[in-house]
């Protein structure tokens, strides 16, 4: 990226989502990730679309 670009990060977005998701969920690991969360068991990086996904939604 050059120095005139503008980057946009959705980090904050998602680490505020995550931790307000904290009081619903039972204790675990989870992907919380562009307004989802997901179980480590069924998540998926779809490469293709520079996403994550439900394995059970493909």
């Amino acid at each position: 990226m050059g120095g005139d670009e503008k980057y946009c990060s959705l980090g904050p977005f998602n680490l505020g989502y995550a931790i307000a998701k904290l009081e619903e969920l039972e204790p675990g690991v989870y992907v919380a990730i562009n307004g989802k969360v997901f179980s480590p068991e069924e998540v998926m990086k779809v490469m293709s679309e520079a996403r994550f996904a439900s394995i059970f939604n493909k």
